[in-house]
């Protein structure tokens, strides 16, 4: 252990020396000089311009500008503007927000991003291509539900949609599958085919499929399930068709008032008005249903409603019309002077004092 410290010291007195000896030979007019010189001489030296350091900054600035492109395209793509607003209104802003802001030249900067109509168009498309190819790659592996909806274009094509539901990371994610033309029909064996075949393009097994909701199959499919699962329950539900049916006539009507009472113009009087004509409504189906007559109920027209029902629907629809008068008592009492109803109505029925 001693030799090898005894070397190791005589090496570094041997380069201090020769280090000496070649600084009084070539560079006599650096020997007085002190230990920072020497450090801000290596400084600059390590800082110098070399062609690996241009190339690398030149690529560099390039991948900068090309990101900023993609970046820029994927935002336009979320906000479903025209693509020609990269270069109509972003490219501007930008420009601007350098000129004026950080008071430096915008020319150089804006020409390396290239945000042209057809330059966007083909960065949305790529980017989209890579997000399926990705999303391909991981439903191959996993399992996950998946739902069929059919959309109209325009043109009164049929545009086929399906939505994806999984688990990744621990967290759960919808997205968009992909969007095809229906070209026969849309009939359940013709939108099969089509997801089969896009299954068999991408590789994607029908197994990994753990449950499908579409349009117009839920009430089927509870209907199956219950015949193999609960036919009890399923027996129950039958006899409860009438009072369904009932709820969702009565819902949609509250639905109606719901709207009617949301929006800026919305006033006391016309909040008022409103309530009272929903009101009379009530008390007018009351009447209508306990005659037997159900034309304010269309989907309890189309079942066999018992006189028990009948008489159930009657009291349900006189308690609430008492719990409306009593939860809107101070909308429905307040006394709306007939002027500001009708301002151009006769003037000698007016109070006095508002005449003059």
């Amino acid at each position: 252990m001693n030799q090898e410290i005894y070397e190791e010291l005589l090496f570094a007195r041997t380069l201090i020396t020769d280090t000496k000896d070649h600084l009084r030979r070539c560079h006599h007019d650096k020997t007085e000089k002190d230990l920072k010189y020497f450090q801000t001489l290596k400084d600059k030296f390590q800082k110098r311009p070399t062609l690996d350091r241009m190339f690398a900054s030149t690529s560099q600035r390039n991948d900068d500008d090309l990101r900023a492109s993609y970046n820029i395209s994927l935002l336009i793509a979320k906000s479903g503007k025209p693509h020609t607003i990269g270069e109509k209104l972003i490219l501007p802003a930008v420009e601007e927000v350098l000129k004026t802001v950080l008071h430096k030249p915008a020319s150089d900067i804006i020409k390396r991003i290239p945000l042209s109509n057809n330059t966007v168009e083909r960065r949305i498309d790529e980017m989209s291509s890579d997000i399926e190819s990705f999303l391909c790659n991981y439903l191959q592996t996993t399992h996950f539900s998946i739902k069929l909806d059919e959309s109209t274009l325009p043109d009164n094509a049929t545009l086929l949609l399906a939505y994806v539901r999984f688990i990744m990371n621990q967290e759960i994610y919808e997205e968009l599958l992909f969007a095809r033309t229906l070209i026969t029909d849309t009939k359940g064996e013709s939108i099969f085919h089509v997801l089969k075949d896009y299954f068999i393009e991408k590789a994607i097994p029908l197994s990994n499929i753990i449950s499908v909701a579409t349009d117009g199959a839920p009430a089927m499919t509870i209907l199956e399930f219950l015949d193999t699962k609960d036919k009890m329950l399923k027996e129950n539900l039958m006899k409860m068709k009438t009072d369904i049916a009932y709820l969702t006539d009565l819902f949609t009507k509250f639905n109606m008032v719901n709207l009617q009472l949301q929006g800026d113009s919305l006033n006391l009087i016309k909040t008022k008005s409103i309530l009272s004509a929903f009101l009379a409504r009530v008390k007018l189906m009351k009447q209508n249903i306990g005659r037997g007559e159900f034309s304010q109920f269309l989907n309890l027209s189309q079942t066999s409603c018992q006189e028990d029902d009948v008489s159930t629907y009657v009291q349900h629809l006189n308690a609430l019309y008492s719990d409306f008068e009593s939860r809107f008592e101070d909308i429905l009492t307040i006394v709306i002077p007939p002027w500001i109803i009708n301002p151009y109505g006769d003037i000698e029925e007016t109070n006095v004092i508002i005449q003059d």
